[in-house]
């Protein structure tokens, strides 16, 4: 699995649940908030990558997954 597969599964994962209704993905940065002119669609889940680590063939992603709501 790449890391792309990895993603888009979590964003796959977020768009078929019930309540959640948006997600983002990035630096803290890029969070939506209802200030910009973005839209949000609240509960939004936000996944941050985090650091990574390579142990032999193996790499280890870390993430936070950040759910808001209004």
């Amino acid at each position: 699995m790449t890391y792309n597969d990895l993603v888009t599964s979590i964003k796959d994962t977020v768009d078929a649940h019930l309540i959640l209704k948006d997600f983002g993905y990035g630096a803290l940065s890029d969070i939506k908030t209802v200030d910009e002119d973005a839209r949000v669609n609240y509960p939004y889940a936000f996944l941050n990558p985090g650091q990574s680590t390579r142990t032999g063939q193996t790499i280890t992603y870390r993430f936070n997954l950040i759910v808001m709501d209004t």
